[in-house]
């Protein structure tokens, strides 16, 4: 949680992570996230990280979307955030839906364009005159958009 908040850029509190002492606990009760598993727990768990596996394979419609949704996904986004998409799967096979994950889609949208976009950023860092031309190109921009 530290790494997180140091990312951020916002001041940690031990609260973010022991939010059952909190005092006042119509924060956590009312608040985003999950309203069942905040009222079981004092702190932060895991231990229910694999509960959505059982509910998923015993529905196709569920399934197929988990399939679209993980197959739009880029796997180096992935790999960057710790889960290789090879492993995504790992707890639908504990419960027996293996088959639906191993399905290879085409390259979708947003896949093209997250290649285009990490490529692009590359050359970029790579070429001292693309980095100028993408100053310069700013600055224009800037100076047009600006308002009088």
């Amino acid at each position: 949680m530290r790494k997180l908040c140091d990312y951020l850029e916002i001041p940690y509190e031990p609260g973010m992570v022991e939010y059952g002492n909190s005092v006042d606990q119509s924060a956590a009760e009312g608040g985003l996230g999950d309203p069942i598993g905040v009222g079981k727990h004092s702190r932060l768990t895991n231990s229910n990280v694999h509960s959505w596996a059982s509910e998923v394979a015993n529905d196709e419609t569920k399934l197929k979307l988990l399939r679209t949704m993980i197959d739009s996904l880029d796997e180096s986004d992935l790999d960057v955030i710790g889960y290789p998409k090879s492993t995504l799967w790992a707890p639908l096979d504990e419960v027996g839906a293996s088959s639906f994950g191993k399905k290879r889609s085409m390259l979708t949208s947003y896949q093209l364009q997250r290649k285009i976009i990490v490529k692009g950023r590359d050359f970029v860092h790579r070429s001292k005159r693309a980095r100028a031309l993408l100053t310069w190109f700013r600055m224009a921009c800037d100076v047009m958009l600006r308002e009088y």
